[in-house]
């Protein structure tokens, strides 16, 4: 056995402390909620979300390569509850892109969807 009582002590390089307490606590009956002349809106947006999810699920899946932020960000926008997963998300800022397309864009933009469909479809 080695003895350690023969090997010096080393200096410890963290120091340890007290233990941390916040200065304040806050609980849930603290947060002052203030009423939005927008919740029609909020109520289309959740109409065209569950819209979407239930497209979403028909549809398959596949890959899409995303940067690191951007993938942080679509979390963040979930975990929020903007929508049931990034699928969801993404399918309601496509959908609310494309109502603001002139026309001409829209039916072009079908097409090409249409035409991608057709080629999954094939495969």
């Amino acid at each position: 056995m080695v003895n350690n009582q023969n090997q010096p002590q080393r200096k410890r390089l963290l120091e340890r402390k007290s233990v941390a307490t916040p200065q304040k606590t806050y609980s849930p009956e603290d947060v002052v909620v203030e009423s939005n002349p927008i919740e029609s809106k909020e109520e289309v947006t959740q109409s065209k979300r569950k819209k979407t999810t239930q497209r979403a699920v028909t549809n398959g899946s596949t890959t899409v390569r995303v940067s690191t932020n951007t993938k942080n960000q679509l979390a963040a926008l979930v975990t929020m509850g903007m929508g049931e997963s990034v699928d969801a998300v993404i399918s309601t800022f496509i959908d609310d892109y494309v109502e603001g397309m002139a026309s001409d864009q829209k039916k072009e933009y079908q097409i090409l969807k249409d035409i991608m469909m057709m080629k999954t479809r094939k495969s």
